[in-house]
């Protein structure tokens, strides 16, 4: 072998793996400082609707699908959650890797259970985060992605008929159990003042032990209305008449005993008053010796025999004392059958019958309602977090809509601005604020007005002023455009906030805002006024501008319109602090610590070029971390300082 060939091809072999070694390592510094740049991952979650319209016992699916984009030397670990929010369920949680080559496809069917009408509200969540390796360059930091699907719900033709029957059968049971208890009140009342003078064997215990369960069944049946179980209430009628209809049999009986004692016993009552009448009459007429003798005789007879009436005897006794007063009397009449025409002035004394405390008894009931239930049309039930509430639009509900600030990469993904807010969203979630996720197309063409309404909760929402929408004949499409000054990006946020004002049927919001974010919106409040806007909560804003090393770089990799209007001494930072101030609450957090040329700032932006005149200024004291991790992003980082989650958490309030 030619020794000069061997040589060349040891060179040659040498030069390929210095060759490859470099471009392993030019690879690798690409990708390290695609990587600082902001660029790490990514995730794109897409549902085939937002909005279900479904009857009870119907189902419908649903279909999401989500895309991953990192370095392609990456690979992502994920994990999903379909939640029923209203219930507060986790439907299905997985994990698994996704690769950026291969998107997932979850598939769902919701059915329609929940009793009544109304609205329910689901969720598909997904984090995921690469895994590092030598050319996969990771901060190991989760991105979530979050959809938002509601669910109308209402009662199919079946349902309706059914809850419309068992409605006029409880009616009907409440209408006849007041019946009744009216006839039965009315007896009752007679026997207990029966019992007072009479020995009888009437009981109404039992009866008005059957009327407190029967009672009971009713506001039973009224709550399973009320929580709109109509299947169930079907059920409880059927319970409820036979207890009805036994305690509807127990009344007749009592009301035929009473009648068998009453009728008799105010039939003495009344004779007795028809006797003391007549020897009341023969009192006043009788003057002749012997007659009024044989009346005084007759009366302390009816006075004997009445004290043994008035006692508390049998019934029959009661009229075997009256046929002795009876009897005298009878003979009384008798023995005076000629007018008495003799003026003889008698001196003998005749005692008055005047003094019976026996009454008659009479049946008068209150002709009141024993049980009164409300039937009213059952509401719309929203629930959120396993809470029900009528569905009704809330309007001081405002939803929170969170804005990214400046992209450092400007060949990067407009998606990676919408991450910075993921802790503080979930963490609202734990005080009561429903996560909608995030919203990068904002058109009406697939948004349906008022879809969030009801939900029974404040939403919060991560936006981005850097899509745009493009019109074809037959669609809309969202496009990136990222290389626009502040004043267009106003604009757009104008469109974001009208198209989360139109879903949420909310007439203002609460905006939070990072950084160039919080130049954005003070720039729309300026331009547009705050009509729209509750209160607004700025975070690491340079209110004042940007100056030094991070002026004069900005452009680098960032776009240069935002480095221009951001500097200290631009035309947009002029008009901006010379305008109008808004009227609304603005709450400013500035963090600071960190070196800058000389000055204190959060590492980006100067404590003194943050400051905002008219706003509630909030300190917050801390380091820069590194280079490529100053305060100015720490400052979203609540697990590193929880005062900026507090000092949000408090103004939103």
């Amino acid at each position: 072998m030619d020794p000069i060939t061997k040589e060349k091809r040891i060179l040659i072999a040498v030069l390929l793996v210095v060759f490859i070694i470099i471009l392993i390592f030019s690879a690798k510094l690409v990708l390290f400082a695609n990587f600082i740049t902001g660029n790490d991952i990514i995730i794109r979650l897409e549902s085939d609707k937002e909005t279900i319209d479904i009857l009870k016992g119907q189902k419908e699916n649903i279909t999401f699908e989500a895309k991953v984009t990192t370095n392609p030397f990456c690979k992502a670990v994920c994990s999903s959650e379909f939640i029923d929010i209203s219930k507060d369920l986790i439907v299905e949680k997985d994990n698994f890797t996704l690769h950026p080559t291969l998107p997932l496809k979850k598939e769902y069917y919701i059915e329609a259970k929940q009793p009544g009408s109304g609205q329910g509200i689901y969720r598909f969540d997904m984090e995921c985060s690469s895994i590092g390796t030598f050319l996969c360059h990771t901060s190991g930091e989760t991105t979530t992605r979050s959809k938002l699907i509601t669910v109308n719900y209402n009662l199919n033709e079946e349902e309706k008929i059914l809850k419309e029957e068992v409605k006029n059968e409880v009616i009907s049971q409440v209408k006849k159990t007041n019946g009744i208890y009216n006839t039965y009140l009315s007896y009752a009342k007679a026997v207990n003042k029966l019992n007072e003078t009479l020995i009888i064997n009437l009981s109404i215990e039992g009866i008005n032990k059957n009327f407190s369960i029967l009672n009971k069944d009713l506001l039973i049946s009224n709550e399973l209305w009320k929580r709109l179980e109509y299947k169930e209430l079907k059920e409880k009628n059927k319970e409820t008449n036979v207890k009805l209809n036994k305690i509807e049999t127990e009344v007749q009986n009592l009301k035929n005993l009473t009648e068998l004692i009453l009728f008799p016993y105010n039939k003495i009552v009344d004779e007795l008053f028809i006797n003391r009448e007549a020897l009341a009459n023969y009192q006043k007429n009788i003057t002749y010796t012997e007659y009024a003798v044989k009346l005084n005789t007759t009366i302390n007879i009816f006075n004997e025999n009445l004290h043994f009436i008035e006692s508390k005897n049998s019934l029959i006794e009661k009229e075997n004392n009256l046929e002795k007063i009876k009897f005298q009397i009878s003979s009384l009449n008798q023995s005076i059958n000629k007018s008495l025409e003799t003026n003889e002035t008698i001196n003998i004394s005749i005692t008055n019958p005047f003094n019976i405390r026996l009454k008659r008894i009479y049946l008068d009931g209150d002709n009141t309602s024993y049980i009164s239930l409300e039937f009213n049309e059952p509401q719309p039930q929203c629930c959120v977090f396993g809470k029900c509430q009528l569905c009704e639009n809330n309007p001081e509900n405002y939803p929170v809509i969170f804005i990214h600030g400046h992209a450092v990469d400007k060949d990067s993904s407009a998606e990676y601005s919408l991450e910075g807010f993921n802790q503080i969203q979930k963490k609202l979630e734990e005080e009561g604020y429903l996560n909608a996720g995030t919203t990068t197309l904002f058109t009406t063409k697939n948004a349906k007005q008022g879809n969030w309404s009801l939900i029974p909760a404040p939403l919060t929402i991560r936006v981005s002023y850097y899509f745009d929408i493009f019109k074809e004949p037959e669609n809309y499409v969202a496009v990136q455009t990222k290389s626009e000054n502040i004043d267009t990006y106003a604009i757009r946020l104008k469109d974001i906030i009208d198209i989360v004002k139109y879903k949420t049927g909310k007439p203002k919001v609460n905006i939070v805002a990072f950084s160039m974010g919080g130049l954005v919106a003070r720039r729309y409040l300026q331009i547009f006024n705050d009509e729209s806007v509750n209160k607004i909560i700025l975070i690491g804003t340079p209110n004042n501008g940007i100056v030094g090393d991070v002026a004069n770089y900005c452009s680098v990799t960032g776009e240069t319109l935002e480095c221009r209007d951001m500097n200290e001494n631009s035309l947009f930072m002029n008009k901006l602090n010379l305008g109008i101030k808004p009227k609304i609450p603005i709450y400013n957090i500035i963090g600071t610590g960190c070196d800058m040329e000389g000055k204190q700032g959060d590492g980006i932006v100067l404590e003194e070029k943050a400051l905002l005149d008219g706003a509630q200024n909030y300190i917050i004291k801390g380091k820069c971390r590194s280079l490529i991790a100053p305060l100015h992003l720490d400052l979203r980082n609540i697990g590193i300082y929880p005062e900026v989650y507090e000092i949000i958490k408090n103004a939103l309030k």
